[in-house]
């Protein structure tokens, strides 16, 4: 072709000159090579069939024959040297051998690094597996997820917001959560009648112990009856028979008390409880009421039996109702000195329950709401009542045995306690009143009388008149005392005579009573101390101090039962047994101790605020500090307020009371608040409440220090742990100094051998929110599951790992040693370097967790049992200090080794299984098909780049200012990490519902909208495809590259053929490419040893048959590089090694023997390996289809120069004419413009090309996202310094479609006395508003050749549209036509006929056109070529 390589030559650029030299210098030695070998064959053929005998003597030692030959062979050649170029001078080139072995020796590196590339990916992709199968092997993620799942399910899920963590509304959630998720859930009260006998929680039972139901009934029990009650209930003195009143009652009268109602706020409310020293516990589980009788089943023992006041009748009984009961002056009334609130005979208490008693009964008796009279206070007279009263004070009866056959024996006896000896025989008894007599002291002011008597029995039975002067009997009617029976005798007093008392329900009558009755002259219808004779007898005042100076009264008796064993030797109800453990789900038993702890802060004075008035504000409010430490709370045992309150308790008994205790400001029911003293509830860490002081420095937990812990021991019931969850409500566990609250808990499941930790942080935040989350993680103890074949595998992976670390470390040498130091760092180095040291330290960590799980040893379950007391009335939480160490080691153990060391291997072991795959894809991307994934990474690398620049610039900026706007309200943003991490979730979910109600009322509804919408149209639309748009720009160029590349299957079939050769054949049939690189290098060395030796003749005349034989077939090699068959039959038969340098020639040298047929395979094989023979049809269409790409490519690159030009000519053009119409005016600019002649293209002797462009069919999308709108350029030239002609055509553009239709006719005026054809040329575009057109495809058309002449049928014929990458089947319909030469007559230089569309435009015309179509200036007739007169 040789107008194509001239036009190249001239016009190509250097690049793709070289490479247009570098094809045709091949087509030319192809050529010559081919012609050399034909006249080689003869002269070859010739010789051996005896024409020339030169070569029948050449091995004779005759010299001068063999010089003969010589010579006659010498003129051979002179006579074939035009046919056959000097091979000698060719072959004497050791530079050029070397460039020819060099060339080669490149081509084999390049195979064996492919078949390296393929075995390096295959052995990672191996190690991969291997490495991800033995990361499988040591984790059970099956048994750890149902685990895991189940503690979610029934745990995690009941707090708000589920797994997702969230906040809590309040405290009492706090406490809910606790009581039924946690608890509830974990600890289990025994269930009797189950069936099941839970030992040793149930037994063989008797009374309220064990279970009968479930493990049998424990017969060795003995029964016992108690019977205690207070003064009312006994009435041991006044009615022993407990028979009821009436007025027939014989003599001595009824008296029983049993009908006075007690008030209930001054009642003492006694109770009794009987201690069980054989069972460890109180017979009852709750205190028991007296005035009752109670039957019980007891074993065989010691027993205690403790009496109780259970309510404090000195707090609603004052000194003026004492002193109006008692006569006691209220200065010399004690104040209580119990220390237990259930204290039983304090002497206040004594002093305040006789008052209340005595009241009781005098209202019952006297006061104003009797309706009825009874006869039983007519024998009650009130001081009879105050001495009785005075020495009845608690409970009395006995605790009796049955000893059968109906019979008992008494085993304890308990009386009343009093302050007179004889208190219980009244007035009866005159020490008493002489006692009594002995305490006067002188009143403070007047003494109140006591109430006067309201009824009498008269008055209740009708009576309407008075008796006969001297037969009145008690209760009978009387005016005057004498009317009274005097003849009867007082039985309080002994004394003989009745006396007429007042009656308050009238005032002219009263009735007969004792004498016992008259303590004062008021008390009678008339005064009646003369009468009676009883002056002086009952004490104005007395002295409360002096009459409790010598009261005791005692309230624990002893007694012992053993009725089956003997005296002293109790027997063993509870079996011994380990108690069951919790589960905290099913399987998973609770390890230790559920351990609560709390961290709480210091309150200090807030820091000044910024002016007077909130300085004074925050002056009066403190403000939460640093780490906090004291004790706090209240042990909520000794608040009557509490569900937990004992009042039986005594505070010294537990606390130390001069540094665990602080005062307690309590309200009684009266309204009276009193200031009690009570113990601190909760002591830091460090605390130890058994030695009141700190703890041993090996007993303390350096990270738990002014920390505050709660254990909830697996032996505790449920009904224990709701108590001590009382307790911590009550004593106030959380207040507002408390800053966290974490819960963690530890199972172990024996059916998988699996640990658990589940720890819960609560956070009390400063903005009053309290939020909460969780962490939870499960782990073998035996790591080695599958024993040897686990083992077998990880060291495999370690050798594997030193091999391939082995194999870097050379090639790290190598790459140092040949200075290549950017190789060194570069990606590929540091990420294979990066990856086997983390997968080192994988390693090493993973050894380090199999040396915690073998070194693991725990105590036995009692030795973490915390609690020292479980079952303790007072100070329930207090630990055992040793108990509590050995936990908080396990606890330290555990969650080291289950939460953060395994936790801290996966991610260790996940980052390095990515890294692994990474590493296999990029190990990968020489192989065009499977490198497409790191292929377009790379290509789109430097865009990524810059996109993420601008991406982080938008986002962080959005993520900021919706951090400023929503972030007061919506917790998602209240930072700027969070708010950053949100902004990412609505961009990647889209989902409003995480957002839009959040944020919608945290900010006003204009900036809301505006910033919502931006945000997403901006970062979520446009940004994000604009991401992807990158990706898939890049991944269709490499797409496009992979398409013409070897398929897979072929190049790894290739790959394992020549492997399969290389270990099966000999290297007499077949070398492989290792061997190949050896003999190379070989004689590359050999050949710079010896290049200055010349050749022998002998040498000679072997080259000379070696290039005679040359068939033609050879390896044509980048660079223009040639290696024939000569030079391949040379390298079979260099040796592998090189024992001796010298013996080996560079280039053919030596002996050449016959070809057999495993030589002739060795070197078919070769050239079949490294290169396909030359094909001339192909190589010269290659060297057409580069030349005219780079045609192409120079042709749009001057279009778009021209559209510039003629922008710029338009221009000047609408200058001159706005230049001319001001200069010459309108009008006659107009007839200027229509006398001018019109000058035309002139071209007098040219033909006329008309053009037809019709239609085009399956047109490529050039974007992904957009539509194709295609429109056309038509050019004629013949000229190759102008290839686009003097006109170029453009046709309109057809929006949307890839079938267009044009219909449009163009006229080119046609040269035909140019020496070079003319060449029309078509170039489809994809018009695009935005940016440049797209080049869719070419059609060039050789005019003359392919175009019929003038007066022939016009062509019609679709013609393909050529474009890289290739396209199918798109063409372009066109129809041509030449017009023949215009008429002699007609005037010369015609203008070019206009097309019917589009006509050609004016020059303003055609800017405007420029303007609305294109930014780069597309316009319908472009007539700037060189010589445009117009232009």
């Amino acid at each position: 072709h040789p107008d194509l390589l001239a036009r190249s030559r001239r016009h190509i650029q250097p690049p793709t000159m070289r490479r247009a030299r570098k094809h045709a210098n091949t087509i030319q030695l192809m050529r010559k090579r081919k012609s050399r070998a034909d006249v080689g064959d003869d002269v070859l053929r010739a010789s051996r069939d005896g024409e020339d005998p030169s070569f029948e003597v050449l091995e004779e030692n005759n010299a001068s024959i063999v010089a003969d030959r010589i010579e006659r062979l010498e003129k051979i050649i002179s006579l074939k040297k035009e046919a056959i170029p000097s091979v000698l001078d060719d072959e004497r080139n050791e530079m050029e051998t070397a460039k020819k072995y060099a060339a080669l020796l490149e081509r084999v590196d390049q195979r064996i690094a492919h078949s390296q590339n393929y075995c390096r990916a295959v052995s990672l992709t191996i190690f991969c597996i291997i490495y991800a199968v033995t990361l499988l092997w040591q984790v059970d993620n099956d048994s750890t997820c149902g685990v895991e799942i189940a503690v979610i399910n029934n745990i995690i899920n009941s707090l708000p917001g589920g797994v997702q963590g969230g906040f809590l509304s309040s405290t009492d959630d706090f406490w809910s959560f606790l009581s039924g998720s946690v608890l509830g859930a974990t600890f289990k009260d025994p269930q009797c009648g189950d069936g099941s006998c839970d030992i040793p929680t149930e037994f063989p039972g008797f009374g309220r112990f064990g279970c009968i139901a479930d493990c049998g009934r424990y017969a060795e029990t003995t029964t016992i009856s108690v019977d205690l009650g207070d003064f009312i209930y006994n009435e041991v003195k006044y009615n022993p028979s407990k028979q009821p009143c009436s007025v027939d009652s014989p003599n001595p009268p009824c008296q029983y008390l049993g009908a006075v109602n007690r008030s209930v706020t001054t009642s003492p409310k006694f109770k009794y409880n009987i201690y069980s020293t054989t069972m460890g516990d109180y017979l009852w589980d709750q205190d028991v009421d007296a005035n009752t009788i109670r039957r019980v089943e007891v074993p065989d023992g010691e027993f205690q039996l403790y009496l109780y006041q259970t309510q404090k009748t000195s707090e609603a009984v004052d000194l003026v109702d004492i002193y109006q009961a008692l006569n006691t002056v209220p200065s010399t009334v004690p104040a209580r000195s119990a220390e237990r609130d259930f204290d039983y005979g304090d002497p206040r208490e004594y002093l305040a329950t006789t008052s209340a008693l005595i009241s009781d009964i005098n209202q019952y008796c006297w006061g104003p709401n009797q309706a009825a009279h009874n006869y039983v206070c007519d024998w009650h007279p009130s001081l009879d009542t105050t001495i009785t009263a005075l020495a009845s004070y608690g409970v009395a009866g006995s605790v009796l045995m049955s000893t059968g056959m109906r019979k008992t024996s008494t085993l304890a006896e308990v009386n009343f306690c009093g302050a007179l000896p004889q208190g219980s025989l009244g007035l009866t008894n005159t020490s008493n009143r002489d006692y009594l007599r002995s305490l006067a002291i002188a009143c403070p002011h007047r003494r109140r009388l006591p109430p006067p008597m309201t009824q009498s029995l008269s008055e209740s039975a009708g009576a309407d008149t008075p008796r006969a002067v001297g037969t009145g009997a008690v209760g009978s009617r009387c005016v005057a005392h004498s009317q009274c029976d005097q003849s009867v005798r007082d039985p309080f007093y002994n004394h003989t005579g009745l006396f007429c008392a007042r009656s308050s329900s009238s005032v002219d009558y009263g009735t007969c009573a004792y004498c016992a009755f008259c303590q004062a002259d008021s008390a009678g219808i008339s005064p009646c101390l003369a009468q009676c004779g009883l002056v002086g007898d009952a004490p104005e005042c007395i002295s409360a101090a002096r009459l409790v100076a010598d009261f005791q009264c005692q309230s624990t008796f002893n007694f012992s039962v053993y009725r089956f064993n003997p005296p002293g030797q109790a027997p063993t109800v509870v079996p011994g047994s380990q108690p069951t453990l919790p589960e905290l789900t099913q399987h998973n038993l609770l390890v230790g101790p559920l351990m609560i702890t709390q961290v709480r802060r210091a309150h200090v004075p807030c820091s000044d605020a910024g002016n007077g008035p909130l300085r004074a504000l925050v002056n009066r409010t403190s403000c939460l500090g640093p780490r906090d430490g004291s004790p706090f709370g209240v042990d909520p045992t000794y608040l009557p307020a509490s569900q937990t309150y004992n009042g039986k308790l005594l505070m010294s008994d537990a606390y130390n009371v001069s540094t665990e205790v602080r005062a307690i400001s309590t309200t009684a029911s009266s309204g009276t608040v009193f200031t009690k003293m009570a113990p601190y509830g909760f002591f830091p860490h460090q605390y130890d409440g058994v030695t009141f002081g700190p703890k041993e420095e090996n007993l303390i937990s350096k990270a738990d220090v002014d920390t505050f812990k709660v254990y909830f021991d697996g032996v505790l019931t449920l009904s224990q742990a709701n108590a001590m969850l009382s307790y911590m409500q009550d004593g106030g566990f959380i207040d507002n100094q408390t800053s966290s609250i974490s819960l963690d808990m530890i199972t172990y499941s024996s059916d998988l051998n699996l640990f658990s930790i589940l720890v819960i942080t609560f956070d009390w935040q400063d903005g009053g929110s309290i939020s909460w989350d969780y962490r939870l993680h499960s782990r073998r103890v035996d790591l080695y599951t599958l024993g040897d074949a686990q083992r077998g595998l990880e060291y495999t992976s370690l050798v594997l790992l030193g091999l391939f670390m082995a194999v870097d470390l050379r090639r790290f040498y190598v790459r140092l040693r040949s200075a290549k130091l950017g190789s060194l760092f570069s990606f590929d180095t540091l990420l294979e370097w990066g990856h086997w040291a983390l997968m080192a330290y994988t390693w090493a960590t993973w050894y380090r967790l199999c040396d915690k799980a073998a070194s693991f040893r725990m105590l036995t379950q009692q030795d973490y049992w915390v609690l020292a007391n479980p079952t303790a009335n007072t100070r329930m939480l207090q630990t055992n200090s040793t108990s509590e160490s050995s936990f908080l080691a396990l606890h330290a153990l555990v969650t080291d080794y289950v939460l953060n060391s395994s936790e801290h291997y996966n991610a260790l072991a996940s980052c390095s299984l990515v890294l692994f795959v990474i590493r296999v894809l990029r190990s990968l991307e020489f192989q065009a098909h499977l490198g497409v994934i790191t292929r377009t990474i790379t290509a789109a690398w430097s865009n990524l780049l810059h996109f993420v620049v601008l991406l982080v610039a938008v986002f962080i900026g959005y993520a900021v200012a919706g951090h400023l706007i929503f972030g007061h309200e919506f917790h998602d943003m209240s930072t700027v990490e969070d708010s950053m991490v949100m902004h990412f979730w609505i961009i990647l979910t889209f989902d409003p519902t995480i957002f839009y109600d959040q944020t919608r009322h945290a900010a006003p509804e204009w900036i809301f909208h505006i910033y919502v919408w931006t945000f997403l149209v901006l970062c979520g639309y446009l940004l994000f495809n604009i991401f992807l748009a990158i990706l898939v720009d890049a991944y269709m160029i490499v797409r496009q590259t992979a398409i013409l590349a070897t398929p897979l299957h072929e190049d790894i079939a290739a790959v394992v053929t020549h492997a399969a050769k290389a270990l099966v054949l000999p290297r007499e049939v077949f070398v492989s490419d290792w061997d190949l690189r050896r003999r190379l290098v070989l004689l590359l060395n050999v050949t710079q040893r010896q290049r200055a030796v010349l050749p022998r003749r002998r040498q000679v005349l072997d080259l000379l048959a070696a290039a005679l034989q040359h068939n033609g077939r050879s390896l044509q090699l980048p660079g223009g590089v040639e290696i024939t068959g000569r030079v391949l039959r040379a390298l079979a038969k260099t040796p592998a090694q090189d024992p001796q340098a010298s013996a080996v020639a560079p280039l053919g040298g030596e002996e050449l023997a016959d070809e057999d047929d495993e030589q002739e395979a060795w070197v078919e094989d070769l050239l079949a390996r490294y290169s396909d023979p030359i094909n001339a049809a192909e190589l010269e269409a290659a060297v057409v289809a580069d030349v005219r790409a780079e045609s192409l490519k120079r042709d749009l690159s001057t279009y778009r120069v021209h559209q510039r030009v003629h922008d710029a000519v338009a221009r000047v053009d609408a200058l001159l004419d706005l230049v001319a119409a001001k200069v010459l005016g309108v009008d006659a600019l107009d007839k200027a413009r229509a006398a001018a002649p019109v000058r035309a293209i002139s071209n007098s002797s040219a033909e006329l090309l008309q053009v037809t462009v019709l239609k085009a069919r399956d047109l490529p999308k050039k974007d992904i996202l957009r539509a194709l709108d295609p429109f056309c350029l038509v050019c004629l030239t013949s000229d190759p310094r102008n290839p686009t002609g003097k006109h170029t055509y453009k046709t309109r553009v057809v929006t949307g479609e890839r079938n267009p239709e044009w219909n449009e006719r163009f006229m080119f005026p046609l040269a035909t006395d140019s020496r070079t054809s003319p060449l029309l040329s078509l170039v489809v575009m994809d018009f695009d508003k935005c940016s440049v057109d797209d080049l869719v495809g070419v059609v060039g058309i050789n005019v003359m050749r392919d175009v019929p002449p003038p007066g022939a049928p016009c062509l019609e014929q679709w013609f393909p549209i050529q474009a890289d990458p290739p396209l199918k089947s798109a063409a372009v319909l066109l129809r041509l036509e030449r017009l023949g030469k215009p008429d002699p007559s007609l005037p010369s230089d015609p203008p070019p006929p206009p097309s019917p569309t589009p006509a050609a435009p004016a020059p303003a015309a055609a800017a405007a056109a420029n303007e609305g179509a294109s930014g780069d200036g597309a316009m319908e007739l472009l007539s700037v070529g060189q010589g445009d007169e117009q232009a």
